[in-house]
């Protein structure tokens, strides 16, 4: 069989639009696993020292309350069960954590997908049309590198949960709403109350989950047991959640910003929900911006929320393909509802902090959802008057993209210097040399990180089990036989400077490159006189100066950083670079002017 040219020429015409939008599509999914790849360190950075490295050490000694425990105002429950798999499978690299998270997100696209399914009445041929588009506009926007702060750090799995299954939970609910009340539509039911009960273990949020189930089931008066169920449900979870609940010391709460500071809120508020909008503009005008994109949210919310409360109650024939329509909006209208719940909940906690605090990265991934929500709960009013419409929304579409593109556009660089600075904070940490500017880029200097730093040395856990870091405390004053017949690595010692608090280390940075390959070391070794180890150092430090002064683009990361014991001071030290065979030689190590 042969297909004509025409034939393919016409098809490719009528498809042209989809297909853009499809490789798009596909280009922000690519550069996301792309900026997952350039930012990867397999450093523990921040709340995961405690939260998923402390947590994994305490499962490991017995102690299960740890499960329960708060982390912050939080019971990361879910994360936790992610965090256990990582480190039995894993051990501690991170990498099942980052790709949890485009599972989530992908996962909350789907959802909405099936969403749009129900608002729309289509034939099969439009439906799949229909599902590809949908897809491909909300992989667009959810898959948005804006909040890398999520997507790049390995601990933030719960943030993407805390969204993603009360989305499901209300799904799952309406899909119980408008199935037989038999034996299907407890199984859909069920099904809702699992996903309501496991929200409660992402963040504090989803303690909000199950009542919004309740006042759904409640509005569109379904049967009494199901109310019950989740009236039960929700004060069990609730009782669960708040039992021996301690507040943190430095948080504020909901009761008290309504109180003192209800405008302050509000701004909080429509600030938390506008971030996207914001940062697309990233101007003087942005702040107002935000605003007004949440008021438009909200007006759309609350006109959907009269209307299907007023045609539900009109009508009660639960099986008629009206009510069917109605129920399907208001779960997402109860969606967005959550949402701003969230927002509310946030800043209640942290309008302490200031209202700019709301526009923090890690909030737009909430704050996507809820846009995205929003757009699915006009996708029929879009569909229907789509041909005089279309004049304002492809180039609002267009002046979206333009900024969202010149963003995604990050995720290529490569994170050089974020990389390294962990590394060497690893390092110091590994020594056991109090480096406070250099730890802080991973955690701030404390007792408990060193105490999890120790325990974690001890049973071979996360970095400390890995190459370049492995056992070198142990190494540290041990002879070391070193060849002297081997040639003379390309490198300079630019400084050496005390360290602060550390008194007994010297601080060394430079680059170094192996003469015959041009390649940067990975580790480098410091040997002092009588053949003694007295310190390591770490290559892959971004040099783009000396890949200026040599030409060479392999020197870009031959930075190298590390530490030497104060006993080499004024004595001769040979710099071995571990896997190239050469060796920098500084006559005497001293201390830079």
């Amino acid at each position: 069989m042969t297909v004509e040219p025409d034939s393919v020429r016409r098809f490719v015409r009528a498809h042209a639009a989809l297909t853009a939008l499809v490789l798009l599509a596909l280009y922000f999914v690519a550069t996301v696993v792309a900026g997952l790849i350039n930012s990867y360190s397999p450093v523990p950075f921040w709340d995961t020292w405690a939260g998923a490295l402390g947590f994994y050490i305490a499962h490991q000694i017995g102690d299960l309350s740890i499960w329960w425990a708060q982390h912050n105002e939080h019971r990361i429950v879910l994360s936790r069960a992610l965090f256990w798999l990582d480190y039995e499978l894993a051990n501690g690299s991170g990498i099942l954590l980052l790709g949890s998270h485009l599972v989530l997100m992908g996962l909350a696209v789907f959802v909405f997908v099936l969403f749009s399914r129900q608002l729309l009445t289509l034939t099969p041929a439009q439906q799949r049309r229909s599902d590809i588009l949908c897809a491909s506009v909300l992989t667009i926007w959810l898959f948005q590198w804006i909040q890398a702060e999520n997507i790049a750090w390995e601990f933030q799995s719960q943030f993407f949960m805390a969204q993603t299954l009360p989305l499901l939970a209300l799904y799952l609910l309406a899909r119980a709403s408008t199935a037989d009340s038999g034996h299907r539509g407890r199984r859909w039911f069920s099904a809702a109350c699992l996903a309501g009960v496991a929200s409660v273990g992402t963040m504090a949020n989803g303690i909000i989950c199950l009542p919004l189930m309740l006042a759904y089931v409640l509005v569109t008066r379904q049967s009494w047991q199901r109310a019950l169920t989740l009236a039960m449900l929700s004060v069990l979870m609730l009782a669960l959640y708040f039992h021996n609940y301690q507040s943190p010391p430095s948080h504020g709460s909901v009761l008290t910003a309504l109180t003192q500071q209800p405008l302050a809120l509000a701004h909080y508020v429509l600030l938390y929900l506008g971030t996207p909008f914001y940062y697309l503009l990233n101007g003087s005008h942005a702040p107002r911006l935000a605003i007004v994109a949440t008021i438009f949210m909200a007006a759309v919310t609350v006109t959907a929320l009269i209307r299907c409360v007023s045609r539900l109650w009109r009508n009660t024939d639960q099986a008629s393909p009206a009510q069917t329509y109605w129920l399907w909006q208001l779960a997402l209208v109860f969606y967005i509802i959550y949402l701003a719940g969230t927002a509310l909940g946030t800043g209640g906690g942290r309008l302490v902090f200031g209202v700019n605090q709301a526009l923090t990265f890690r909030y737009t991934t909430p704050a996507l959802m809820a846009w995205a929500a929003t757009f699915v709960l006009l996708l029929p009013l879009i569909r229907q008057r789509w041909s005089s419409l279309r004049w304002i929304l492809l180039p609002t579409a267009v002046l979206i993209l333009l900024p969202l593109l010149a963003e995604q556009h990050k995720t290529l660089q490569v994170q050089h210097a974020k990389r390294f600075d962990r590394a060497v904070a690893a390092l110091a940490l590994e020594l056991g040399i109090r480096d406070e500017t250099r730890i802080n880029a991973v955690y701030e200097m404390s007792n408990g990180l060193l105490d999890i730093v120790e325990r974690s040395r001890r049973r071979q856990l996360s970095v400390f089990a890995r190459y370049p870091w492995q056992g070198l405390r142990e190494q540290m004053n041990q002879f070391y036989p070193l060849d002297t017949a081997l040639p003379a690595c390309m490198g300079h010692i630019d400084v050496v400077t005390a360290v602060a608090p550390d008194q007994d280390h010297l601080l060394i940075q430079g680059w170094l490159l192996d003469p015959v390959t041009h390649q940067p070391a990975q580790r480098i070794r410091l040997i002092g006189e009588q053949n003694m180890t007295r310190g390591f150092a770490l290559g892959g430090g971004y040099r783009p100066d000396v890949e200026q002064a040599l030409g060479l683009a392999t020197a870009r990361t031959s930075g190298i950083a590390g530490y030497v014991s104060t006993l080499a001071l004024g004595q001769p030290v040979s710099m071995l670079a571990e896997g190239s065979a050469c060796v920098l030689h500084i006559p005497s190590l001293a201390i830079t002017p």
